[in-house]
């Protein structure tokens, strides 16, 4: 059977791709061996029969993959080895330079602010280059049969958004996309290995001509018919091919 763990923000999300899902719960690890489990965004580990915490034997989305993905000076930094990224600043800005400023555990556009150097970087918080574009678009990934993709644009019909000096896309819907591009699929497909996760999304701006990928998102809200239909398909397909003796 294919269970999902999730986070709390994202119970109902994950409810919509019809599999048994979890927040928490304190059953030991045994309990899940002829189970595929589907970490969306949830890290949790579990305590075997010894008292010991462990990963789940049959996993998408490792839990200490979407740990270090949530931590996202570190995750940036892993992505800017393989794919272009916003410049990171992580001891101090310097003079004139426009930066985004947040905590590396933010989500949800939750503390997005724009700021303006001189000035050094508190503890447990980071800065990436404010790159000036209305091109910003999530790419939703799962890793089957190769790599699988859904495109879309960020978009917003209210006024008071579109006059923002700084714009956070965070909250804004979707114009999707019949196709995508290779060179952005093998790019996404790219930052997915570095990271080592199977599912999830990538937020990416398009400017001159390149993409600059802002980060990935190991639990992708599900608030579209087209998104909801795209993993529904795709998991199980991932899920039959890494474990075939389950299903």
């Amino acid at each position: 059977m294919i269970k999902i763990l999730t986070i709390d923000s994202e119970r109902n999300s994950a409810q919509k791709l019809g599999f048994e899902t979890h927040v928490y719960n304190y059953d030991r690890i045994e309990k899940f061996d002829n189970d595929i489990v589907i970490r969306w965004g949830n890290s949790s580990l579990f305590y075997d029969k010894d008292g010991k915490l462990k990963e789940f034997k049959n996993v998408l989305n490792r839990g200490e993959n979407i740990r270090l993905n949530c931590e996202k000076n570190k995750s940036l930094q892993k992505l800017s080895g393989v794919v272009k990224t916003p410049k990171i600043y992580y001891k101090e800005v310097s003079e004139n330079r426009l930066v985004v400023y947040r905590s590396i555990w933010h989500s949800n556009g939750k503390g997005f602010k724009v700021e303006k150097g001189p000035f050094k970087i508190k503890k447990e918080y980071y800065a990436t280059q404010w790159i000036k574009t209305d091109k910003e678009f999530r790419v939703f990934y799962c890793n089957n049969n190769g790599g699988q993709f859904l495109l879309c644009r960020r978009i917003t019909y209210r006024k008071d958004r579109l006059k923002e000096r700084y714009k956070c896309r965070s909250k804004w819907g979707y114009s999707f996309f019949k196709k995508v591009p290779e060179k952005l699929k093998k790019q996404v497909k790219l930052a997915f290995d570095k990271i080592k996760l199977d599912i999830g999304a990538a937020d990416i701006l398009y400017k001159d001509k390149r993409y600059y990928f802002l980060e990935i998102n190991s639990s992708p809200t599900v608030d579209s018919d087209q998104i909801e239909n795209f993993y529904k398909e795709n998991l199980v397909k991932l899920a039959k091919e890494k474990f075939p003796q389950l299903l």
